[in-house]
């Protein structure tokens, strides 16, 4: 086996990132017409604005002004925006392979193409309409050529790099904590040489064009992190699942997960830094700034990277250990240690995946899944011409307004800053109104032609719609 890998690993080495990305490709296209949440309906949303008027009306205050002029380019259907994320996700797999491969070596590369291919978190954002996928893909590409050029020390390298890490602190605040992690690498390389050269000044320059999006950012949600709240978050990037729901067999499986990454790490002599700095970093100085600042929230959106460099973790520590000499006597015994670690890796993996497909756009905080494309499409049904749709709820207005037609325009009743906002509806005829909780009458002049609640699959809220009339 070795042999054979040895004699083609020019081949293997060509092919294994064109071949898991088409395998992650296929998996991301299976469940792009699943209904949107509201984080994906609020990207949608903000397609309508200019770049730096959607950070101004922004709902969300993450996301800065790179992230919604791509979005602003493909434009607002929701199939090809999706598209977009997983298009994104096989160009991210393309440099995690090239970064692994310059580092830690072909075998190494492979395992964890096919790992991050099948890593549940990766898969979900290539499927949602989310800026989770553009941070990797700028993390691990500005990662590549760091490391091409502290290595060549090519200026060529350096200016990519920069330009690299400025478009990724464009596109997210939580960059920050990639920008951060890649300054502590560098400087642990060039220890009193950073300073002595001004290698430092590279890492300013991102941080002062950055500085605008500081006064774009208006925090306005609030946000309690708590031990459970860390469980919560981890549990849903690596299982896509909550804490509460999870089996006993799961989380036996997660546990064993653990500890034989944590066994791989230690018995690896040659450690990963990178991933490492990446996942204990941005895990530890997260959880800190959201309990300081309660307006950062603990959660998957901020922590991106952190999946994806636990698939290299394992990656690179398996492959340290097929690399690892043995005398014959104890080979079969590393071989089934390699083999069982590798098993409860891609059983994990495949639990994810599974319930990434089952639950789809799951929201974890109202423990609902939106259906709202279904929605959409019964009050297109029951519809017998041009009919607005009206709702209270900010929430319904955003994930209904990503399915508008000028055929059924869709209007906030009340709220601010809404681009469709009506105070009343004394001008309307005939229209829809919309709601999850049975809310009051718009206005007492209004008479119900039809109703009906509606209950579209086993984990969406209930809709209540009515169609009203003037009397």
């Amino acid at each position: 086996m070795k042999q054979f890998f040895l004699e083609r690993r020019r081949l293997f080495c060509l092919l294994a990132p064109a071949l898991f990305g088409l395998v992650y490709l296929f998996l991301c296209v299976t469940h792009l017409e699943q209904s949107v949440n509201l984080s994906e309906s609020q990207n949608v949303y903000m397609t309508r604005f200019g770049a730096f008027e959607a950070i101004k009306n922004a709902p969300q205050s993450t996301n800065l002004p790179f992230y919604y002029l791509i979005l602003k380019i493909i434009g607002r259907d929701i199939y090809s925006l999706r598209l977009l994320s997983a298009v994104l996700g096989a160009a991210a797999i393309f440099f995690i392979f090239k970064w692994t491969k310059y580092k830690y070596g072909a075998k190494a590369a492979i395992l964890g193409a096919l790992f991050v291919s099948i890593c549940p978190f990766m898969i979900h954002s290539g499927q949602s309409i989310q800026a989770n996928i553009l941070i990797i893909l700028e993390a691990f590409a500005s990662l590549y050529f760091l490391q091409l050029a502290i290595d060549t020390k090519e200026k060529k390298w350096w200016v990519v790099y920069v330009i690299i890490l400025s478009l990724g602190l464009w596109t997210h605040l939580s960059f920050v904590l990639v920008w951060l992690v890649q300054l502590i690498y560098a400087a642990s390389i060039y220890k009193k040489e950073f300073f002595d050269r001004k290698l430092f000044l590279l890492f300013v320059v991102p941080i002062f064009t950055f500085l605008p999006c500081l006064f774009m950012l208006n925090f306005s949600s609030v946000s309690e992190t708590s031990l459970n709240t860390l469980m919560e978050t981890l549990t849903e990037m690596t299982l896509y699942s909550s804490t509460n729901e999870t089996k006993a067999l799961s989380l036996l499986l997660l546990l064993a997960g653990i500890v034989s990454l944590t066994y791989l790490f230690i018995k690896t002599k040659k450690k990963a830094v990178a991933p490492v700095l990446l996942i204990a970093m941005s895990i530890s100085l997260l959880a800190v700034l959201s309990i300081i600042i309660p307006a950062i929230s603990f959660s998957s959106e901020n922590l991106a990277v952190v999946p994806v460099s636990t698939c290299l973790l394992i990656a690179i520590s398996l492959a340290a250990q097929m690399n690892k000499r043995v005398k014959k006597n104890y080979q079969s015994r590393k071989n089934l240690r390699i083999i069982i670690c590798g098993v409860i890796f891609v059983s994990i993996s495949a639990l994810g995946i599974y319930n990434v497909f089952e639950k789809g756009s799951f929201d974890f905080e109202s423990n609902s899944r939106p259906a709202v494309s279904l929605l959409y499409k019964n009050i297109e049904a029951l519809s017998y011409g041009k009919e607005a749709i009206v709702t209270s709820s900010e929430e319904l207005y955003f994930e209904l307004s990503a399915y508008e037609t000028s055929a059924h325009p869709v209007y906030l009743l009340g709220g601010n800053q809404i681009v469709n906002r009506i105070d009343d509806t004394k001008d309307m005829d005939d229209f829809w109104f919309v709601s999850m909780n049975e809310d009051a009458f718009p206005n007492d002049n209004l008479e119900v032609v039809e109703e009906a609640t509606l209950n579209l699959d086993k984990y969406s809220p209930s809709y209540s719609l009515r169609k009203l009339s003037a009397k």
